[in-house]
């Protein structure tokens, strides 16, 4: 791991402003690394550049771009804020498919990154009932929205029984 580690937040759709970063700072790189600390989108006009961005920057240099999941990596955040308004306009035939992948990607993002086994990045912070454990032991692709915990019938058949307590650690 290189000495210094870039830790960015809440670019919010600015595309200009993710721009200036890359530019001033340099291109992320095994020596070069970044943590985007969620909030990616909402707000700003450019949201999904910035999400399309950040997301083929990990793909394409791996170990060098970290991205930890904001309260705006949330589709019931994303209609408040402007970002599904955004991808409606831009794909008016598409739009419902690719924000469920989207929703598929917010899923599975982390909550956190750990530097150096010593530092513990998260966008909005712990509580002091936080249990670490249990936050590593989630499955990331149960929870949809942060928010709101997830409908669930335990009669149905193959359904299963939403823990609220585990919830209560994504918040």
């Amino acid at each position: 791991m290189s000495k210094q580690i870039t830790i960015c937040g809440d670019l919010h759709g600015k595309f200009d402003d993710l721009l200036v970063i890359l530019h001033k700072n340099g291109l992320p790189s095994a020596e070069n690394p970044y943590i985007f600390n969620g909030d990616f989108v909402d707000r700003g006009k450019r949201g999904l550049e910035v999400f399309l961005i950040l997301l083929l920057c990990f793909i394409a240099i791996p170990g060098a771009v970290y991205l930890n999941r904001g309260n705006h990596e949330d589709i019931i955040m994303n209609q408040r804020y402007g970002f599904i308004r955004e991808v409606q306009s831009k794909y008016k035939k598409n739009h419902e498919k690719l924000l469920k992948l989207i929703e598929g990607v917010y899923r599975y993002l982390p909550l956190g990154t750990i530097i150096n086994n010593k530092v513990l990045v998260v966008h909005g912070g712990i509580s002091d009932s936080t249990d670490l454990e249990m936050i590593r032991s989630l499955d990331r692709g149960k929870y949809a929205s942060l928010l709101r915990p997830p409908l669930s019938d335990s009669s149905a058949p193959g359904s299963e029984v939403i823990n609220k307590v585990e919830w209560k650690q994504k918040l």
